[in-house]
This record gives C-alpha cells, structure tokens and sequence, in this order.
C-alpha cells in the first residue's frame, strides 16, 4: 500500500489496483472480497451493494437511496451557497474558524469553516458551489479537507464541488472569471462562438475538465446556452451567441469535451473517467434575457 501525503496536511492512502479503480482514503477501513478492494464505508465490516464499484451505478444508487433518511435524502438535493476559500465576508455572511473571522495569521487558507462543517455533518449537504479560491493549491488542500469529513459520516457520501466558469480572459468578477489566476485563459462564450469551430470549444472543455478535476472540482455550471439577444445584459458575453443552430452544435461539442475521458468508451460508464466534469446547462435551453 503506498502511501502519500497528500495536499491538505493529512495523511491519505492509495490502493492501487490491477483490475479496478485506485482507492483514496484517510481513516476509511477497506474491505477484501475476490481479490478486489473497497471501501467499507459503512463501517459494518461487510461489502453492501453501494460500495461494490462493479455493480452498474444506478443499483448501487438505488441500494444507498433505501438506506438513508428523509433527511440525508433531502441533504443530497440541495446546493450551498457560494463557498469562498478562504472564508471571507460575502453576501452579508461572515464565515467563520472556530468563531472567529478568517486570519491569514491564525488560519490555514484551505481550512474548513465552521459552516462548511456544520452542511456536511448536520444537514447532510454533498453539492457545494466554490465560487473561488486565492490558489489552485488552496482549491486542492479545501477538497481534501472536504472530502475526508464526508467519508467520515455515516454512509461516507462524497462532495461534488461545482464552480462557475473561471477560464475568460476578461479582468470583470462577474462569475468569478478572475478567481483564480493559474487556470488556462480562453474567449468568453461569444468570444468562442466567433471562432466558428465547435471542435475548437471542444478542445477548451476537455482542457478545462482536466484542470477542474485537479482542482477538485466535479461540476462545471455551464455552458450558458441563453440566446444573446439583449446586449445590455452583462451576462451576454457568456452566451454561445444568438443563432439557435450553432448554439446547439457549440453546446455538444462544449459538453462532449467537458465530459468525456478518452480510453473509457469501453468501461462500464463509457466515456466516464477520472478527467471528466458533469457539464450542468444553463440558464433556460433556447432562452433569451429580455
């Protein structure tokens, strides 16, 4: 078993296998059957239906959704509010560290807030949107930090950490665009819908996936697919432009990159694979401000 220290400060365990998915860990016990490994995540000292990753995904699903109350179920179908790393005053909220306001002096910039703790542990919140983070080395070590109290709960669910898009070029704050300086710059959407090449937006996207992925970061909140048709709205340079046709094979393509991880057509998620981030469409298909 190889050990590595991981970003974060804790010490996490990776169990490398030949015929199935590298396991991540911190305290997480494993188990042994048929020569695989997994996580006992339960911590019952049995391999149950959900934590067996060679059963289809939606059994598995469906095994873990008649274990859980109604309020863990109603836990995994919402979304927190915008997550600052580190947690600093926004939206009239102040996050704090064990009561007190951040210090850069005091507190790891990667560290958890009190309210980060208390979505995960009391009202079983697993989707948080991250709207930025000083370094993609902060984003990393706060997704470690996430995701080994997650595994710590009953059940162990994961996170899914989700951002709005970061890579324009543009100096504006609007969507975070400049949160985070390390990540690759491209055009904003109509920028992309200016090239005229929906392979070029596909090339962006298997990109960006790949550097959200390192992040941490599972969901991408895009692309914008409003139709721009109000160029007052500050949020028309997101658009994929006004022409329904091209929004659409921009919008595929955009998806298509985001997505898919190439050599995983034959596993038995085809297309899914450790670079791929779930694309979430918005705001309205075929909508227009206005």
């Amino acid at each position: 078993m190889e050990k590595k220290n991981l970003p974060g400060g804790p010490t996490f365990h990776r169990k490398v296998q030949q015929n199935g998915p590298v396991l991540s860990y911190r305290n997480t016990p494993l188990l042994e059957q048929d020569g695989c490994y997994f996580k006992d995540l339960s911590r019952t000292g049995k391999l149950l239906p959900y934590e067996d990753w060679r059963l289809p995904a939606a059994e598995r699903a469906g095994d873990l959704a008649g274990r859980l109350s109604m309020e863990e179920m109603a836990g995994l179908m919402l979304i927190s509010g915008h997550q600052l790393v580190p947690g600093r005053p926004f939206g009239g909220k102040v996050p704090t560290y064990e009561d007190k306001p951040y210090d850069q002096q005091c507190h790891a910039a990667w560290a958890l807030t009190d309210q980060q703790k208390e979505m995960i542990v009391s009202e079983k919140i697993r989707f948080l949107l991250q709207a930025g983070a000083d370094s993609a080395e902060d984003s990393v070590r706060w997704n470690n930090e996430l995701q080994a109290l997650c595994e710590e709960q009953p059940f162990g669910i994961p996170a899914a950490v989700a951002t709005d898009p970061r890579h324009g070029a543009s100096s504006s704050m609007a969507e975070f665009k400049s949160a985070n300086d390390t990540l690759s710059k491209w055009p904003e959407g109509i920028g992309m819908t200016a090239v005229a090449d929906p392979q070029t937006v596909k090339q962006f996207a298997e990109i960006a996936s790949r550097e959200y992925r390192a992040m941490g970061i599972s969901v991408a909140l895009g692309p914008q697919i409003d139709l721009a048709t109000e160029p007052r709205w500050m949020r028309m340079e997101d658009t994929l432009g006004g022409d329904v046709e091209a929004a659409i094979a921009y919008t595929k393509a955009y998806c298509d990159g985001m997505q898919t991880t190439d050599g995983t057509e034959q596993s038995p998620d085809p297309g899914w694979g450790k670079e791929s981030v779930l694309a979430m469409v918005k705001h309205w298909p075929g909508g227009g401000p206005g």
